[in-house]
């Protein structure tokens, strides 16, 4: 059968027809071919083209197959039990159907195909088998499918749409979007949001939803309920608003949460949660790993690892079943805990319980603004200090460090091993021993003390040789190991060769393979005397002195010379003090007036700490000033007779004295 418009616009068929026409002037039943303007029947009397629903009776309907009927203006029908209520709409196929035949204007352009299927939208497109384009501009597909909304799209097997959604599209099993502009694909996936997309399946219906505004759902049994969620995977839930759920039955219910991997959960608003069973319930909390906690009070915490726990506010815990229990500490390792506030834990089994405490190295303790470091040690005074193994600071402000090195005293020094326990002493040196780290197995002693006004005790045993050879105390030694200055108790013998008890400080050297001693002996003898024991008596007084004078030349300036040949300037240095000396005179006359004239400058290493300026008087009575700058220069100004305001003028003959005593650096 073929159709064309002559040039009336009257439409044209021919070809074999067998035709009945409704409402029409004219009927046929021929073999020809004819021009109508009102409709066509084609193939079976029973087809029905009448044209005249709509208020269209001159419709140009069509009507064409088995029992079809073409009611609306414009409208086309082919195939067996086709319906077309609607103005230019077309139903081809196994009894499709396009309007409603008691509104048929709503499915004005709607079009349906295949077996069963319904165009009910205007421009609405359904084909398949009972497929279902109810929507404005819709379109369905494939097998019981549904496309209800404005500008819908559905295809595929059993989807459904509600009819509420505006641009909808869907295409798999037991789907709904209802949406404006939502779209779901795959099994038994829900869009309800607006701007929504669901996509997957489901294990029941309607669980992959995607019903915020925006939001976006896709996998197996995926919820994301929250204004521009996201959730993707198999049983994750964005509930939150800008929420993201990814992996397996995760959960991000927030304001901008974040959970992803294997059962986590960000229930606050900006957590983030990934990895495996790890929760991030504070605001703003991030957890990663495996079973790390952020409880609901702990906001802007981090915790990390296996079953950590950062549960004070921005604290941060990581490693293996660390916790980070007050507020901003942190805690990291294997097993540490953070207790206090600002409070740092790291290592094995570590603990800083206080304020600003740091704990550090295998099972520490640290209290209050203490720091602990090491193997077992604990600094549980305010601000102390402990490292090493086993040792303890329990004094204020107190250090230990060594092994089993105890600091009870407040602000006490406590290092070696093992030292006796004495808040006696300001420092302690421990010679104890320790078979194990019980208490019970360490035997504490000390090597040295110093107490708490200076006085220092070294704690060993003396030897006491009758013979006075021994002796046991402090060796000074030089940058190869030698020793050349000691201090020592010892026992001697007395002038009836009696053993008495003493002390001796001094000196050694080797000169030519022999020893050479000098030493000082204090003691009492057996009569309760004391006794001071010099041995060369010369060498001690020599000691005792502050340095041997010294003399350094200088550098004389131009223009000055000896007032007397051959006697320069000199210097004599007794340790920090150094006297300089010298008569001059000028070797040209010259005015000395206020401005300071250089005579000469004295070395490196023997100029004053400051300068220093004195009179001195010269030739005559006249009087003139002499200093010393740091420089070194030795200068002389203002030169004038006693009581008199004008300076003079110095001539070739006129003595200048010079001297003066003075500290150096």
């Amino acid at each position: 059968m073929s159709k064309f418009l002559d040039d009336t616009g009257l439409a044209h068929f021919w070809g074999k027809i067998k035709t009945y026409v409704a409402n029409s002037q004219l009927q046929w039943t021929k073999d020809y071919t004819t021009t109508n303007n009102n409709g066509v029947i084609q193939n079976d009397p029973t087809n029905i083209a009448s044209g005249d629903k709509a208020g269209s009776p001159t419709g140009y309907a069509y009507a064409s197959g088995y029992n079809t009927q073409a009611y609306g203006a414009h409208s086309h029908t082919e195939g067996a039990g086709t319906k077309v209520y609607s103005p230019n709409g077309h139903a081809e196929g196994n009894t499709t159907t396009v309007g409603d035949s008691d509104n048929p204007s709503v499915a004005n352009g709607g079009h349906a195909e295949g077996r069963l299927s319904v165009a009910k939208g205007s421009a609405a497109h359904a084909e398949g088998y009972q497929s279902f384009s109810t929507g404005e501009a819709g379109h369905s597909e494939g097998y019981k499918t549904s496309s209800s909304g404005r500008g819908a799209h559905a295809e595929g097997s059993k989807i459904y749409y509600d009819g509420s959604a505006d641009v909808l599209h869907s295409d798999a099993n037991a789907n709904l979007a209802s949406g404006e502009a939502s779209h779901v694909e795959g099994y038994g996936t829900y869009a309800s949001g607006l701007g929504a997309h669901a996509e997957g399946c489901s294990s029941d219906s309607n669980v992959n939803t995607a019903s915020g505004t925006g939001s976006h759902a896709e996998g197996c049994d995926i919820t994301a309920s929250g204004n521009f969620s996201h959730a993707e995977g198999y049983g994750t839930t964005a509930s939150g608003g800008k929420a993201h759920a990814e992996g397996v039955q995760t959960t991000a219910s927030s304001e901008g949460a974040h959970a992803e991997g294997r059962w986590t959960e960000a229930t606050a608003e900006g957590a983030h949660a990934e990895g495996q069973g790890s929760k991030a319930y504070a605001l703003n909390s991030h957890v990663e790993g495996q079973g790390c906690t952020v409880p609901v009070t702990a906001y802007r915490s981090h915790a990390e690892g296996h079953e950590t726990t950062a549960s004070g506010v921005a604290s941060h815990a990581e490693g293996y079943r660390s916790t980070a229990s007050n507020g901003y500490s942190h805690a990291e390792g294997y097993g540490t805990t953070a207790a206090g506030p600002k409070s740092h834990a790291e290592g094995d089994q570590t603990t800083a319980s206080g304020e600003d405490s740091h704990a550090e190295g295998v099972g520490t303790t640290a209290g209050g603004w203490a720091h602990a470091e090491g193997i077992r040690t604990k600094a549980t005074g305010f601000a102390s200090h402990t490292g090493g193994q086993i040792s303890e600071a329990s004094g204020n402000n107190s250090f230990a460090h060594g092994f089993a090195a105890a600091a009870t005293g407040n602000a006490q020094t406590a290092i070696g091993m093992a030292n006796l326990k004495n808040s006696n002493f300001s420092f302690i040196i421990g010679n104890g021993e320790a078979t194990s780290e019980e208490e019970q197995d360490i035997t504490r002693s000390n090597a040295f003390t110093v107490d708490w006004d200076g006085s220092a005790s070294v704690w060993n045993e003396f030897v006491r040789d009758t013979g006075g050879a021994t002796n046991n105390g402090f060796n000074l030694v030089d940058k190869n190991g030698d020793p050349f200055a000691y201090m020592s108790g010892n026992f001697y013998r007395d002038s009836q060769n009696r053993t008495v008890e003493g002390f001796e400080v001094g000196t050694s050297r080797e000169v030519n393979d022999t020893t050479i001693k000098n030493y000082m002996r204090l003691y009492i003898d057996a009569d309760g005397n004391p006794i001071v024991a010099i041995n060369q008596p010369n060498a001690w007084k020599k000691a005792l002195s502050l340095y041997e004078p010294t003399q350094v030349n200088c550098t004389v300036a131009s223009g000055w010379e000896n007032y007397t040949s051959g006697q320069g300037p000199i210097l004599l240095r007794y340790g920090k003090i150094v006297t300089f000396m010298w008569q001059c005179k000028p070797t040209a006359s010259k005015l000395i007036d206020a401005t300071r004239t250089t005579v000469c400058t004295i070395p490196s290493g023997y100029r004053p700490i400051r300068m220093f300026s004195t009179v001195q008087q010269g030739t005559a009575a006249r009087v003139f000033e002499m200093s010393i700058q740091t420089s070194g220069e030795v200068q002389v100004a203002r030169l004038r007779t006693t009581n008199s305001v004008n300076y003079d003028t110095a001539t070739t003959d006129m003595w200048f004295p010079l001297s003066m005593t003075y500290v150096i650096p």
